[in-house]
């Protein structure tokens, strides 16, 4: 009794001993099982916070584009770029598309709006194309005429406003023309009246000038067709947890400075700081700048469309425009533009600059600005548009409405000049040449008061340089006009070198030139 009594206490003891790493393993278990479980605790507060903000962003974008209209796309669309439109452009897409439907004959307000949005973010109209064009192949198969109209409709604006290529427009007409029905042939001249008013002479009247939010040349047209494999990517219109929700949040708040500005809680201070401006001081210098800017905006808008409505450029009333002093730029600047969308070149737009440089002193000096502005810039141009333009200024040259020290823009060397700048400087002299004649020309040339600005086109600094230039015109067949440079360089190798600097000059000249020829 005695041996058990005192054998018991030091049984407990080596249990105790043998229990405790179990149960330190137990309590590091439910410290780990804690945190896991705080871990999803705050995964869920994270994934619902991430919810709450989807469906804020689903509501807000679909209340501004219900409520677009001709009136208020300009306030608009400044709240809609301050949006998450690359994280909703599934839902942007999908809103614009059952608005459109809802609402047929708002078709040209959700192109323009379209228009806006595809030229920061072309993904989203490209996604909207492609959703429209499966619907319009879905509604075509199931012959849902007032789906398939509506459908027609939208790719017709999207085709106007230059997000949709004109070739879509052209596969569509002959999918509704090849086996024609009574249907389908109703479907295809309701197209072509949408997007058929861009074919004719005054283009313009296929938008209305208060869409006409987009510059051409700012667009991004998409060139998709029917027949290729399209994806609407409709996994975009479901909620879905980003791993990364508070980097990409921080992500798209710099989007948004990049595009306007950050985003505030007023509506008042919103609209501002969109544009990037918060004080009161910087919120009314930036409305006198917007201000000036929709008034440049307007005042070029109401000068294209006065330019292509007349006939001869007597009828070009621009006089009749309420152009500020300081504005004379946009017209200047408007008529290069509307000339060079034409097919070729058309004497009407060289009359009508000829004319109000003739009329104020004011738009001959910024046709001058505009000569340096295009021949810097010519490399951007395609080749027809840089033959247009070059046409343009030889008639304002050829009649003096220039004055020909603009050619001191020009550098004709080897270096320092492109392809494209040889082109322009081509079509520039063969059109003075073709409306001058040699001898005329040979007379303007070599004025004595133009040599110090023809320099760069006829240079005598360095023989190099000189046989550059006369290789170039004897190329493009006005060898008549570099008689004078000819003899100044045979002249300069007839005498005797004074300086070893022109000396080597003529060796290092001689030795390029034997390497091309060996080459």
């Amino acid at each position: 009794m005695a041996d058990s009594h005192v054998a018991s206490p030091v049984r407990r003891h080596d249990d105790d001993d043998d229990d405790s790493p179990r149960r330190f393993k137990i309590r590091a278990c439910s410290s780990r099982s804690s945190d896991a479980e705080a871990n999803r605790r705050r995964c869920r507060k994270d994934d619902h916070d991430e919810h709450l903000n989807w469906d804020a962003l689903k509501k807000s974008i679909n209340g501004l584009v219900n409520n677009v209209n001709v009136a208020s796309i300009k306030d608009i669309l400044p709240e809609l770029f301050a949006e998450k439109l690359v994280r909703g452009r599934g839902l942007f897409c999908d809103s614009c598309i059952k608005s459109q439907m809802a609402s047929p004959e708002f078709t040209d307000v959700f192109a323009a709006l379209v228009a806006a949005v595809n030229t920061k973010f072309p993904e989203i109209g490209r996604l909207l194309l492609v959703r429209v064009m499966l619907q319009l192949k879905g509604a075509y198969e199931q012959n849902n005429k007032p789906q398939l109209l509506a459908e027609t409709k939208f790719i017709a604006h999207l085709v106007n406003q230059a997000v949709a290529h004109d070739l879509l427009a052209l596969q569509l007409v002959t999918m509704f023309l090849q086996n024609p029905t009574e249907g389908s042939v109703e479907v295809a001249v309701g197209f072509v009246r949408e997007c058929g008013a861009m074919l004719q002479l005054e283009r313009f009247l296929a938008i209305r000038p208060e869409l006409v939010l987009v510059e051409q040349r700012d667009q991004f047209t998409h060139e998709i067709s029917l027949e290729g494999e399209l994806d609407p990517e409709t996994n975009l219109n479901v909620f879905r947890a980003y791993p990364n929700f508070p980097e990409d949040e921080n992500g798209y708040e710099n989007s948004k400075r990049s595009i306007g500005g950050s985003e505030s809680s007023e509506n008042e201070n919103r609209k501002r700081s969109i544009w990037g401006s918060e004080s009161s001081e910087n919120a009314e210098s930036f409305e006198e700048q917007m201000e000036e800017i929709w008034t440049n905006f307007f005042n070029r808008r109401m000068i294209h469309l006065t330019i292509m409505s007349g006939v001869r450029f007597e009828e070009a009333g621009l006089m009749k425009l309420d152009l500020k002093p300081g504005q004379e730029m946009e017209l200047c600047s408007m008529i290069i533009e509307c000339c060079s969308q034409e097919i070729t070149y058309l004497r009407f737009f060289g009359l009508l600059a000829q004319r109000y440089c003739m009329m104020r002193k004011a738009y001959q000096e910024n046709f001058e600005k505009c000569f340096v502005q295009e021949y810097s810039n010519i490399h951007h141009f395609p080749t027809h548009k840089m033959i247009i333009v070059a046409k343009f200024f030889a008639h304002l040259l050829e009649t003096d409405t220039l004055p020909w020290h603009v050619l001191a823009c020009i550098q004709l060397a080897d270096k320092g000049t492109t392809s494209s700048h040889r082109i322009f400087v081509m079509i520039l002299f063969q059109e003075l040449s073709k409306r001058l004649g040699i001898r005329q020309l040979n007379e303007r040339l070599n004025d004595p008061g133009l040599q110090g600005s023809l320099d760069s086109i006829f240079p005598k600094d360095h023989p190099k340089n000189m046989r550059f230039a006369m290789h170039f015109f004897t190329r493009i067949g006005l060898g008549g006009i570099i008689e004078n440079l000819r003899e100044h360089l045979e002249s300069l190798e007839q005498q005797k070198p004074t300086s070893s600097g022109f000396e080597c000059g003529l060796e290092s000249d001689t030795e390029s030139s034997s390497d091309e020829s060996d080459k």
